[in-house]
């Protein structure tokens, strides 16, 4: 597999969660991505925020920080090489946000797109299909957004 995808948060956190719903279809993204090495990719920002979200999550059996640290460390940060973002793509991102007419919060979900559009990704993968489309339109991007349970090639 020689496509480029970008995982956001919503497929790293769900493919990392058993327990998830989609848990199944994310899963299969990061298999494909220890499968096929530099195949996947996801921003620095997503390692973050999924940093964030492993420990917050009310799971039975909570992730602790250090828990989420070694699982990143381990499982994402080298399987993912992550993207790193320039100050110009917060800027960058602003606009988009504020041409898109989605609220404040939608500035995460353009970080990531912002990075998948620096290295010419053909998809982003994510559970927040409706922002991303908006986002994509807004930044008149040639990025395909997809669903993790879409099959990519």
């Amino acid at each position: 597999m020689s496509t480029l995808a970008v995982l956001d948060t919503t497929v790293l956190v769900a493919g990392l969660v058993e327990s998830h719903p989609v848990h199944a279809a994310c899963l299969n993204h990061l298999q494909s991505a220890a499968a096929h090495p530099g195949s996947y990719r996801c921003s620095v920002h997503a390692v973050a925020e999924t940093f964030r979200v492993l420990v917050a999550l009310p799971l039975v059996r909570r992730i602790d920080v250090d828990g989420a640290r070694m699982v990143l460390r381990a499982s994402v940060i080298p399987r993912f090489n992550p993207i790193p973002l320039a100050p110009k793509d917060y800027d960058t991102a602003m606009d988009i946000v504020c041409a898109s007419g989605l609220g404040s919060g939608a500035i995460y979900d353009c970080l990531h797109l912002l990075a998948a559009e620096r290295i010419e990704a053909k998809y982003l993968v994510t559970s927040n299909l409706k922002h991303f489309h908006r986002l994509a339109e807004s930044a008149n991007s040639r990025l395909r957004v997809v669903d993790p349970s879409e099959a990519i090639s």
